[in-house]
């Protein structure tokens, strides 16, 4: 499966994906294995929709996004929250989602101009709105933050942030003027009161429930006793690969690829 991604639609097509969504809920077909519905127009499974955006093909078949503003469904089909989908729908198709979520929720939440109040219109050749009265344009919003495991003589740092069962590793939004490392330094000052040092890029991850864009990292401890600030986080602990908590983040996350790559390279 290939995924060509593009704003401008064409001007025919016959079926199409149709990736609907009613809040953070994805329309599957639920009759076997679940499924993206695949077919002309929306109005056929009775709903009706918001503004449509398209997203680009798979293979050759055409992809669209749109907002269900209506409650009557056809018999087969299903909201299903996006997270749960992840394992049981097709991971490619999966992540498209998390693109198409993001879409949809950028128009709904930017149909007047941030400057003068005035109607946005939406651009044919990129996802942009633009006002026509101020020229404002506004782009989808993507908030980068880092996220990092810390190691220290074999173990790594997990926090358990404040009313949360999880311990996860330290993570934080980039603050304007900063650079990714100076963040990870920062965050980690902030939440648990230690120093890193040798800072290195692992990977990244799209994370469309929070407009995110996770950018992780590995760091090595420097200096410092661990002090939680008692604000975001509650407690935070070394671990060895034997010790890792039960609760930990979800496959679908990068926080779990992360703790992961930890195990798999401070295991005996």
């Amino acid at each position: 499966m290939i995924f060509s991604p593009s704003a401008i639609a064409p001007n025919s097509y016959d079926n199409a994906f149709w990736f609907c969504f009613k809040g953070t809920q994805l329309l599957v077909n639920s009759s076997g294995d679940l499924k993206i519905p695949h077919l002309k127009d929306p109005s056929q499974l009775a709903i009706k929709t918001d503004l449509i955006y398209y997203l680009g093909k798979i293979d050759n078949a055409h992809c669209f996004c749109t907002e269900v503003i209506s409650d009557t469904l056809i018999s087969g089909f299903e909201f299903k929250e996006l997270r749960s989908l992840f394992g049981s729908l097709d991971s490619d198709l999966f992540f498209i989602a998390n693109k198409a979520l993001q879409i949809v929720n950028w128009g709904k939440t930017h149909k007047f101009c941030g400057q003068c109040g005035s109607p946005m219109k939406r651009s044919a050749s990129e996802y942009a709105m633009i006002c026509p009265a101020c020229g404002l344009t506004q782009y989808p919003r993507i908030s980068p933050a880092i996220i990092v495991a810390i190691t220290k003589n074999g173990r790594i740092l997990l926090a358990r942030r404040t009313g949360s069962p999880m311990y996860s590793v330290i993570a934080g939004y980039v603050e304007a003027g900063e650079n990714l490392e100076q963040t990870v330094l920062r965050e980690t000052q902030e939440e648990v009161g230690i120093k890193v040092k040798n800072i290195r890029y692992y990977s990244s991850q799209p994370w469309s429930f929070s407009y995110s864009l996770m950018i992780a990292f590995t760091a090595e401890y420097e200096s410092g006793e661990i002090t939680p600030d008692g604000k975001e986080i509650e407690e935070a602990h070394w671990f060895t690969p034997e010790e890792i908590p039960e609760k930990i983040p979800g496959r679908l996350s990068i926080a779990h690829a992360l703790i992961n790559w930890f195990i798999e390279h401070y295991s005996k």
